[in-house]
């Protein structure tokens, strides 16, 4: 074996695998792709390169680059360098102390820019939400009933998907097929099927002006956001006086490694194969995970990790199968879900030892019961002191799933981590609407009822208070006020019928009841509910517009809403509960203030969670995903991966074979327009976006697989799933293999094996 290596497995105290040993100790004059499964020890892999390198005194440490996408990654990266490094100069004592440089893209991107003179000093905006104010009432123009922040969120998320996917430097001018598009309009109706977005034409004219006015308010500012660091630096190298700048920094690294491969997206790729020279690249160093590809959102592609033959001559590939993380039984269960996906790396996956986790699974309760036997789970795992709460993880598919399981946790004085302020439910657009409604009339609160307006009675209530505003001769704070200032407005107007759509009425009908209650010694215990139900009258007629606008979840997200608070309410007098909102409010986000990361239970997005492990994690599923049950097979039929001509292929020997089959199919995945206009005789633009629209959705199959299947491989010991039975149950929860999971009994809640706590830990 080589000297080196023997080197490091026994200072190290490393048993490596024969993939491992094949990596280290393969060709360092080859560009080189190394795929590694979930728990494989990708960082690992890449510090023991490197200190192989540095003992072989072919790169020296300090002209080492090595480059990752997330600061925690980062950080990763320099901790295990420097603990691996301390230990070997035990042994090699003349082993140097300079480091490697481990950096994140956007701020390496960032160093480059600012060694050209036009942007020395500049600055980088972290987020749009800097800017929130100035462009809110550029999205009240377009009259949205919807939250402006909401609509706001919706625009910039377009604005990255542009950018990132390579279909507009700016947000506003469009790139397709390398062929610039006069009609903003007419090209992003030619990307949505690719985008998977659909808006309206007000939508997109909106867009225009508030990106334009968000770059104008960057450019006054001196400020760059992630997206400009990457477009400039391209735009340097094309620049025949700021290239050789560029060129000239990258010299100094003889060495690079990428981390994360599978999340580059086409802008950083062609930064990297234009800045460094052919000598470095043909030394490049990648490691990935295609089946951990989860921001293709942001226009990440694993092709580039999938194709890099394609790229380089002479390139060696190896994999990492080996999960080091995970136990069996959880890697099992989820193995026949993720190797369905078509557009992926042909590997086995396997744990490292055979010793069985515990995969354990509740079907018995909505996610969001308070009765879900999986809260007392995590209450008795967070009160036993051998726990280290921060190794217990609560994971959801979506922010909303977050922030309701964190407040049913709050309820019961369990105050999980969030990781961020505006992720608890107070801090929820329609949640806070509600609960704020309801205190707005608790405590004849006039600026608070207006603050949602639009959720109240929509845009055409907003302006009637507009109106009565301006004609009272007097601000107007409470709801006793406005009820006078509307009856001198009525009598001003000589108005002999109140349109029951400016709500008036509604507002006197809930006003009195309220009253009444203040005016009376307070015993009743349904006092709240009443007022729950007053108001969730009230906002009916929105949630059945946003019901239209958004399609069932909305509807489904309102009955949940609630049946929550109701329960929520029980016995509480609303001074009580609008106290307890307030506290836990307070409480979530004061963990986030500490000087020290809490040890509190961490409650992550799966977007969220790539890199982390625990010893015991809760998914919690709720009906919050965008594949439709009965959808799946779509996937086997017209893969992402399958042309243009394979694609009308298949769907014509199935129209003419089992046309009821295919036309069903598509109504499953709420494409029934797109079958309807493909049997029909369409233009040749008609096609072509019916072929987008399907492969964006099987493609978004594949990408929720390769995120289910990132969420469950942060486990090491228990996996706690939460699968509700019913038309809202997961559709991918379908494709896992449960067979050796423990469930919970449906009469007492108890696990139908039993399941010590002693024996957990």
């Amino acid at each position: 074996m080589e000297p080196n290596l023997t080197k490091l497995q026994k200072t190290l105290d490393f048993e490596l695998s024969h993939e491992q040993i094949a990596i280290l100790t393969a060709a360092q004059n080859r560009p080189t792709v190394i795929n590694a499964c979930a728990g494989a020890g990708k960082t690992t892999t890449l510090i023991l390169m490197t200190l192989m390198r540095a003992l072989a005194d072919s790169t020296q440490p300090a002209h080492t680059l090595g480059l990752t996408f997330s600061k925690a990654g980062q950080q990763q990266l320099t901790t295990t360098y420097v603990k691996y490094a301390d230990q070997l100069r035990s042994t090699v004592p003349n082993l140097t102390a300079e480091m490697p440089h481990f950096m994140t893209f956007h701020a390496f991107f960032l160093h480059l820019l600012r060694q050209l003179p036009a942007y020395a000093n500049v600055e980088v905006l972290p987020t749009y939400q800097h800017y929130t104010a100035k462009l809110v009432p550029y999205i009240y123009r377009l009259q949205s009933e919807l939250p402006a922040q909401l609509v706001l969120a919706d625009m910039f998320d377009l604005y990255e998907q542009l950018i990132n996917g390579s279909y507009s430097t700016n947000g506003y001018e469009l790139t397709i097929d390398d062929q610039p598009v006069s009609n903003f309009l007419q090209g992003m109706r030619k990307l949505e099927g690719i985008l998977r977005c659909h808006h309206t034409n007000d939508f997109y004219a909106t867009y225009l002006v508030v990106i334009h006015k968000y770059q104008q308010l960057k450019n006054n500012d001196g400020l760059l956001d992630f997206n400009d660091l990457q477009l400039l630096v391209l735009a340097g190298l094309t620049d025949a006086s700021t290239q050789p700048v560029l060129q000239r920094h990258a010299d100094f690294f003889e060495q690079v490694y990428l981390d994360e491969f599978q999340d580059i997206n086409t802008l950083q790729w062609q930064i990297l194969i234009n800045l460094f020279s052919p000598t470095v690249l043909q030394r490049l160093v990648v490691i990935g995970d295609d089946d951990q590809n989860i921001y293709e959102f942001r226009g990440s592609s694993a092709k580039y990790l999938l194709e890099f033959n394609d790229y380089f001559d002479q390139s060696q590939v190896f994999t990492l199968t080996t999960n080091y993380r995970t136990d069996q039984t959880i890697l099992a269960s989820v193995t026949p879900m993720i190797t369905k996906n078509h557009h992926r790396a042909d590997k086995s996956l396997t744990a490292r030892t055979m010793t069985p986790g515990q995969l354990i699974v509740q079907n018995q309760h909505a996610s969001i019961d308070p009765k879900n036997p999986l809260f007392k789970q995590i209450a008795t795992l967070v009160d036993t002191p051998t726990i280290v709460n921060n190794q217990i993880a609560i994971l959801c598919r979506s922010n909303l799933t977050r922030a309701w399981v964190a407040d049913i946790l709050a309820n019961q004085d369990i105050y999980v981590n969030m990781q961020h302020q505006a992720a608890t439910l107070q801090e929820q657009p329609l949640y806070s609407a509600h609960v704020d409604i309801m205190r707005a009339f608790w405590e004849d609160n006039y600026i608070l009822l207006k603050q949602h307006a639009y959720q109240f009675g929509f845009s055409k209530f907003h302006r009637h208070l507009l109106a009565v505003e301006a004609m009272s001769k007097t601000r107007l704070l409470t709801i006793s006020d406005y009820l006078t200032a509307v009856a001198h407005y009525n009598q001003h107007c000589a108005l002999n019928e109140i349109d029951p759509d400016l709500k008036d009425q509604t507002i006197t009908d809930i006003l009195a009841f309220v009253q009444t209650c203040h005016a009376e010694p307070v015993t009743h215990p349904q006092i709240l509910t009443e007022l729950l139900t007053l108001v969730t009258d009230a906002l009916s007629g929105y949630y059945d517009w946003l019901t239209e606008q958004r399609g069932e979840p909305s509807l489904t997200l309102y009955a949940d809403m609630q049946a929550y608070l109701a329960s929520t309410v029980r016995n509480l007098t609303p001074p009580a509960f609008f106290k307890r909102e307030r506290h836990k409010r307070y409480q979530l986000k004061h963990l986030l203030n500490q000087p020290t990361p809490p040890d509190n239970v961490m409650a992550l997005t799966f977007h969220q969670t790539k890199g982390i492990e625990f010893t015991h994690v809760f998914i919690f599923s709720y009906h919050d995903t965008e594949i439709h049950p009965g959808s799946l097979k779509l996937d086997q039929f017209f893969p992402p991966t399958c042309s243009y001509q394979q694609f009308f292929e298949t769907f014509n020997r199935y129209q003419q074979a089992a046309p009821k089959l295919l036309g069903n199919l598509f109504a499953t995945a709420e494409l029934a327009d797109i079958y309807r206009t493909l049997i029909g005789d369409p233009s040749q633009s008609e096609r072509q976006l019916g072929y987008h629209w399907v492969l964006g959705y099987t493609s978004l199959i594949e990408a929720e697989r390769r995120l289910l299947y990132v969420a469950m491989t942060r486990s090491k010991q228990r996996l706690y799933l939460d699968y509700p039975r019913g038309r809202f149950a997961p559709p991918l929860y379908a494709e896992l293999a449960l067979t050796s999971a423990t469930y919970y009994h449906a009469q007492d809640q108890q696990l139908a094996t039993p399941l010590l706590v002693g024996s957990l830990f």
